[in-house]
Order: C-alpha cells, then structure tokens, then sequence
C-alpha cells in the first residue's frame, strides 16, 4: 500500500473478480438431432371463427366510395376558388364553405 497526493492509501494490487457466467463444465456432449420441428400436426386453422357475422351489412358498398369521391371533387373545387387566399386543404376539411 502506498499513499496518494492527497493522502489517501492505495492498493496497487488488481483485484481480479471471479467470472459471474463462468462456461458449463459439463455441456450436453449429445444435443437432440432431431427435434420436431411442428409440435402440433393439426392446428385448427380457424382457431376463433367469428360467431356473430354482421347482421346489417352495407347494402351498397359503393355509396361510400361515392362519398369520399364526392367530398374529394368539393374540396378540389373548394380548393380553387380560395387558393388565393392561402386556405390549406386542411383547412377546407374542417371548414365548410357553401
């Protein structure tokens, strides 16, 4: 041991710790060679089939298309006519102008 600047004792011996995961000493000399690669042969392929269907389906898809087409060509036209005024087309979505 010996003293510091400040007066302190050292040790300038290292200290070496044991190895916290040290190897295994006695590995599996024989691992599996042949592991079943599918544990379940017959899975259910539809293991939760949805027991209530949709009792009112859309009766004609295509009307929400047309919405959206419709609401898209608005904007557009909308879009136009304000585009002067700098109106972003977020702002003509949240703003309805007649």
């Amino acid at each position: 041991m010996r003293r510091s600047e400040k007066g302190h004792l050292t040790n300038l011996v290292k200290v070496y710790y044991p190895n916290p995961n040290p190897p295994n000493p006695n590995p599996n000399p024989n691992p599996n060679p042949n592991p079943n690669p599918n544990p379940n042969p017959n899975p259910n392929p539809n293991p939760n089939p949805n027991p209530n269907p949709n009792p009112n389906p859309n009766p004609n898809p295509n009307s929400v298309v047309e919405e959206v087409q419709d609401l898209i060509e608005e904007a557009i036209k909308l879009w136009g006519m304000y585009s002067s005024k700098q109106i972003t087309p977020v702002c003509i979505g949240l703003n309805r102008y007649s």
